[in-house]
C-alpha cells in the first residue's frame, strides 16, 4: 500500500509517484504558504497586529522597528522554503513527499511547542486572541499526515496487463 521509498526516491526526476490529490493539494498548500511568507516579510505590521493578534508596545525607545524587522526575517527564511517548494514543484516532483515530511514537522512541532511559549505569556499583555498559526496546528498536522501518506501510495495503473 505504501511505497516508503518514494519519500527519498532512488531517481530524482519529475515524476510525481504518488496520487494526484496529494500533488494537486501540494500546489495549493505552498500557495497558502507563500502567501503567508510575503505577508510576515513585506506587510509585517498587518501579519502580526491584525492576523497574529498582536497588541503594539510602545517605550522608549521604540521596540517596533526591532520587533518588525525580526518578524520580517521569519518571513523572508519562509520564503525561502517556499522557493524550494516550488522549484521542486516545477522540476524536481519527486521530492515532495520528503517536503511534506519537512511541512509536517514544522506544523506537528508548532502544535506541541506553541503551548510551552504561549504558558509563558499573560495573554491579555501581548495578545488579543490565540494567532491562527497557532489555533489551526493541530489540524493542518493531520491534514499534512494524510496528504503525506497519499503521496506515498502509487497509483492504479490504467493500462491492462500491469
Amino acid at each position: 500500500m505504501f511505497d516508503w521509498k518514494i519519500i527519498l526516491p532512488e531517481v530524482i526526476d519529475n515524476k510525481f509517484r504518488g496520487q494526484k490529490v496529494a500533488y494537486y493539494f501540494f500546489i495549493s498548500f505552498t500557495c497558502l504558504m507563500t502567501w503567508r511568507s510575503f505577508v510576515h516579510m513585506f506587510f509585517f505590521e498587518h501579519g502580526l497586529y491584525e492576523i497574529a493578534n498582536y497588541i503594539r508596545l510602545e517605550g522608549d525607545p521604540d521596540p517596533s522597528p526591532l520587533i518588525h524587522m525580526l518578524f520580517s526575517i521569519w518571513g523572508m527564511s519562509q520564503l525561502i522554503f517556499c522557493t524550494v517548494c516550488w522549484g521542486c514543484i516545477a522540476k524536481i516532483r519527486s521530492l515532495i513527499p520528503a517536503l511534506y515530511i519537512l511541512w509536517l514537522a514544522e506544523w506537528t512541532i508548532r502544535v506541541f511547542y506553541y503551548p510551552l511559549v504561549f504558558a509563558t505569556l499573560s495573554e491579555d499583555v501581548y495578545r488579543t486572541a490565540i494567532p491562527p498559526g497557532a489555533l489551526y496546528a493541530p489540524f493542518l498536522a493531520v491534514v499534512l499526515m494524510i496528504f503525506l501518506l497519499l503521496s506515498i501510495i502509487k497509483p492504479k495503473s490504467t493500462k491492462t496487463g500491469e
